[in-house]
Parts: C-alpha cells; structure tokens; sequence
C-alpha cells in the first residue's frame, strides 16, 4: 500500500502547512510505537496520511535544514487582449450595451462583440474575452426589473437634471444667491395604525382597528436649510383609487 502511495504521491505538491502537520503526525506515532525504526515509522505514516514515504522523506529534510516552504504559486496568464481595454474603452463598451435597450433590442455577446471591433473600439479579442470583461466590468446575465431603470435615462429626463443642476450651481456662484427650497410629500390612511404595539401572550389586546384604510390625506410642505417655509403646509384629501400610492399632485394644489 505503501508503495501505491509513492507512486501516486510523487506527482503532488504540499504546502508548508501540510508538512508540518505530517511530521507532527510521525512525531506522535513515535511516542505511541518507539520500537519500530526510521522505515517501519515511515510506512506507518504513509498509510496514515495518505502521503508517499518518498515525499515524507523529502519533509524530513527539509525539516533538518530548518527550509520547510510552500511550493510556488502559479501565476495566471494575463491576456494582451484584455490588458489593452482601458477606462476609455469600458465606458464605451457600457454606452455600446445601453444603445441596444434604447433602439429596443436585446443584446447579445455576440452582437456586442460586432459592434466593439468597430471604431473607435477596435476591439481585437473573441466572445470569451469579451465575455470575461463584462463579468469584470460588473455585467450580468440576470432577471432585470423590466427596464425600470432604463426609463430614467431618457433623452428628456437627462436633459432636464442637466438643466437643474446648471441653475443650482449658477445660484450657488451668484453674488446673491437666492435661498434654495424644497417640496416633498406624504401621505397617511384614515385609519392608520402601527403594526406592533404591547399585547397580551394571546394577541387579543391591542388598539380598535376600522376595518378599510379609509380615506387618504396628502400631505405637501416646502423647506430648505432655514426649516419649513412659514405657511408651506397643504393637506388634502386624495381622490385616487390607488392602494399603493397616490396620484401626484396637481397644479392647482400648489396655488392654495
């Protein structure tokens, strides 16, 4: 058994780790059986542990020369290919990929790859490749939530937060600038309650809850870094049937 395990052992590569458990090994079959000589020790700790005598060996003198290391690691094979794509060539490999949702179309790795090795990409490398820079670029082959995300990059949407922020940052440099104020809104059900509250083991006790949410009241105010503005306030009650949210308000509810 011995001598299979030499021959099957002489081919493996151990780590320090191993190494040193396994002269440990033979250190405590010493103790247990201290009649047996260097050989007899020797074929014991093979069958034990699985390692050829000729790599235990191989331990023991590394051991006495205090050299016990860890075979080197393997480097990875790098790809010209892939060292090639820089930062320029990403963000162009991502405008590649969302020019196909916005003409509607479901892309493939296959007709990413036509479109790469146009200019100004010029991509050199194949679908493994490419595939294996996608996955690194943080793309993957997923359920999506239906493009809900897609909408917000809408040529209009874009243009209108580009708009924004130029008035925002106009204002801010400006020698008077004019104080910024926000609106936001809410909403609460008639019959709101809170979902835990201190009960009994049998949960009978608690508040009296309306069966129905009942009627829905809008809640809008207006603020910025000074607080709430001065008679910002306007509630009213929602008219839509909707039972996850409400109907946005509408022009006249901000002419109160």
């Amino acid at each position: 058994m011995a001598e299979n395990l030499q021959s099957v052992g002489c081919k493996q590569q151990y780590s320090s780790q191993t190494k040193l458990v396994a002269l440990r090994v033979r250190e405590y079959l010493r103790s247990l059986h201290p009649l047996l000589n260097e050989g007899e020790l020797d074929n014991e700790l093979a069958v034990a542990t699985g390692i050829s005598v000729r790599s235990l060996q191989r331990f023991k003198r590394e051991a006495k020369d205090n050299c016990v290391s860890s075979p080197p690691s393997k480097r990875q094979k790098t790809s010209p290919v892939l060292n090639s794509i820089d930062k320029f060539d990403e963000e162009c490999i991502r405008r590649v990929i969302a020019s196909f949702y916005d003409r509607g179309e479901i892309p493939t790795v296959e007709s990413i790859l036509e479109k790469i090795k146009e200019a100004p990409i010029n991509f050199k490398g194949q679908r493994t490749s490419l595939y294996r820079w996608m996955k690194k670029m943080g793309f993957r082959f997923k359920k999506t939530d239906r493009g809900r995300h897609l909408i917000m990059e809408r040529q209009d949407i874009v243009l209108a937060r580009c708009k924004y922020l130029r008035r925002i940052k106009e204002n801010r440099e400006s020698c008077n600038p004019r104080p910024e104020i926000y609106i936001d809104e809410t909403w609460v059900n008639q019959n709101e309650c809170v979902d835990k509250c201190w009960t009994n083991c049998d949960g009978k006790l608690g508040p009296k809850v309306k069966s129905g949410r009942g009627a829905r009241f809008i809640i809008v105010h207006a603020g910025g870094v000074d607080g709430f503005v001065p008679g910002g306030l306007h509630m009213f009650r929602s008219t839509s049937p909707s039972i996850l949210f409400f109907t946005p308000p509408r022009s006249p509810n901000y002419k109160h």
